[in-house]
């Protein structure tokens, strides 16, 4: 059983935060181990088992990006068998702003810096900008195969660039 399913939702991008709130919170009363202390051991380990998938589920489904990856693993798009390559277009674009955040290490500036972390939000717009459609139109009986490339490349180009954003805010502490 995935997450969606357990909570009795389809599988979408897009989420109504509150039903899903309010569906742990039902599960959470449902499943949790102080109305269960008379049951048998057996049933008291799967009680507690299904209290801790429900925890886990809504971590997951709560927050944009994990729920991303969530579908994409389901689709089996993400995994140990896929091929997650980015293109080399985007790859050659953080190259350079990877040599200009190695220049920020050795020669701090903070007008530089601020520009650098311009640069990088404008990207992460672009991105989101790019993929906006699939995302919010994603469901998974009717969304093509395309839909979920597209997905894919938004979520690895974002993974990198949130990495890169978080070396880059560093250099200032340093």
């Amino acid at each position: 059983m995935n997450y969606f399913e357990f909570y009795k939702l389809p599988v979408h991008y897009k989420i109504d935060q509150k039903n899903l709130r309010r569906l742990f919170l039902q599960k959470s009363k449902e499943f949790h181990p102080d109305y269960h202390g008379m049951d048998s051991k057996l049933d008291q380990a799967a009680v507690l088992e299904k209290s801790s998938f429900n925890n886990e589920a809504y971590k997951v489904l709560k927050e944009d990006l994990s729920r991303l990856k969530y579908i994409l693993e389901l689709n089996h798009l993400i995994g140990e068998k896929s091929n997650n390559n980015l293109p080399q277009t985007f790859l050659m674009e953080m190259m350079d702003i990877n040599e200009q955040v190695m220049d920020l290490q050795f020669d701090y500036n903070a007008q530089q810096h601020q520009l650098l972390l311009d640069a990088i939000s404008l990207k992460e717009a672009d991105f989101r900008k790019n993929a906006g459609k699939a995302l919010q139109n994603f469901h998974e009986d009717t969304s093509s195969s395309e839909d979920l490339k597209i997905m894919l490349e938004f979520y690895l180009k974002n993974r990198y660039i949130r990495r890169l954003r978080k070396n880059t805010e560093k250099l200032n502490q340093g």
